[in-house]
């Protein structure tokens, strides 16, 4: 099996901290997981197949892909030798500051579609991470950060979410914080259920029927998630696998193949 091939770095924009990802996917499939803020890349190569609100998309060579925060989804490669992306991610907050800057609007808004026909939009996002990963000027990079998003705005509306009613209400955001306070420990569905006020079964229900996740896909992504950002702030693979909570490093392992398509090792070795 090829294995994937991934470059991690961090910028900061003028709107707030952006994650940039260049990666090449051979043979890589993702579990469904979520994601907390946005993501916005152009294909580079192959192709890259996933299921994202209830719809079934692929991307091809230069068009853009995207997810909104929280919106559960999977990948899968839809050539023959998978894809390579370059992708931003960055929090809730650096988009409603870009969308308050460029609009004058203070709300956070919602990418529209996964899947983007765009060839302005993916020049921008590619010249983007050009510009971060050479010597240029910041000015530069700031002005090409502000002209991207400006670009994105042509392919939202507000949040849907604005208008959901959640069963859980309240409470989930609740329990959200209890795991991701608690997510080195081995926390049980039951005090989950109780610090929702409900019986385990109704707890899962309304869980999933909220996030698209179960309790267990959602504490295992965040789980990973801070598992990764250990090793971005330098602890070795063995340490960030303690200090998450695994069973043990090939543990870990299992679960950054099963989301991030690598291993740790290779996010480690691939960090600037």
């Amino acid at each position: 099996m090829n294995k994937a091939h991934i470059l991690l770095r961090d910028t900061v924009s003028p709107y707030g901290p952006v994650n940039i990802m260049q990666a090449h996917m051979p043979d890589t499939r993702f579990s469904r997981h979520s994601h907390d803020g946005f993501g916005i890349g152009v294909i580079t190569a192959g192709a890259l197949s996933f299921c994202y609100r209830g719809e079934n998309l692929t991307a091809f060579k230069g068009l853009v892909n995207t997810v909104n925060p929280d919106e559960p989804h999977d990948g899968r490669p839809a050539a023959e030798y998978g894809w390579a992306y370059r992708m931003l991610y960055f929090s809730e907050a650096v988009f409603r500051n870009a969308f308050h800057d460029i609009s004058g609007n203070s709300k956070t808004p919602y990418i529209l579609n996964g899947v983007i026909n765009d060839p302005k939009l993916a020049g921008e996002i590619f010249r983007f991470t050009e510009l971060t990963a050479s010597t240029h000027e910041t000015l530069e990079a700031d002005s090409a950060f502000c002209i991207l998003m400006s670009s994105v705005m042509a392919h939202i509306d507000k949040k849907p979410q604005e208008s959901r009613t959640y069963r859980l209400g309240g409470k989930l955001r609740k329990v959200k914080d209890c795991i991701n306070e608690r997510i080195n420990e081995n926390i049980t569905g039951k005090e989950l259920a109780e610090t929702a006020g409900l019986s385990l079964y109704h707890f899962i229900r309304s869980f999933k029927a909220d996030t698209g996740l179960t309790p267990h896909e959602y504490s295992s992504v965040r789980r990973a998630i801070y598992a990764r950002d250990l090793l971005l702030k330098g602890m070795t693979p063995a340490e960030a696998a303690s200090e998450a909570g695994y069973s043990d490093q090939s543990h870990m392992t299992r679960r950054f193949r099963q989301f991030f398509g690598a291993t740790p090792k290779i996010f480690s070795k691939n960090i600037l």
